[in-house]
């Protein structure tokens, strides 16, 4: 059993594939995969970056006005110029779902679940664990997000 990041120009390979019919991988992330001895992919995970738009606040003073339509409306615009075309947006309370909802922004039927890595003590490494396992990684190059546009009076 191998597991690696799959080159792009190797997406072809899932092509067909059915989980990823409703959802492509993004051409921006990556995909990690598992094969067998033989090569055929048994499994994988996409990567993927995520914009998350939060958090979103207003002064309590400016609230039932026009600033949260207004930054709204600058986040759409930001996010269209730099091509970003899906950003995402937590909901802690019903009020702040709502008020999402009434932007234009769609509940999601998913639960969110967050993985946060953390240094640890060297642990014995997966072909030490399964001297039959291999494991390819090599990170791509980090990339920054563009600069915002300049404010319109």
């Amino acid at each position: 059993m191998t597991t690696r990041i799959l080159p792009h120009d190797e997406y072809h390979k899932l092509a067909e594939h059915p989980f990823l019919a409703s959802t492509p991988p993004s051409p921006a992330g990556d995909i990690v995969v598992a094969e067998d001895d033989t090569g055929t992919i048994v499994g994988f995970w996409c990567l993927t970056p995520v914009v998350h738009i939060e958090p979103v606040w207003i002064d309590e003073a400016h609230r039932g006005g026009t600033v949260g339509a207004r930054l709204y409306d600058t986040v759409c615009q930001y996010l269209d110029s730099v091509g970003i075309p899906v950003a995402y947006c937590f909901a802690e309370t019903p009020e702040v779902a709502d008020y999402l909802s009434r932007l234009g922004l769609s509940p999601q039927p998913y639960l969110t679940f967050q993985l946060c890595l953390q240094p640890s003590p060297p642990q014995e490494s997966p072909q030490e664990r399964d001297s039959s396992a291999t494991s390819s990684i090599d990170p791509p190059a980090k990339t920054a997000l563009p600069s915002p546009p300049k404010p319109t009076p």
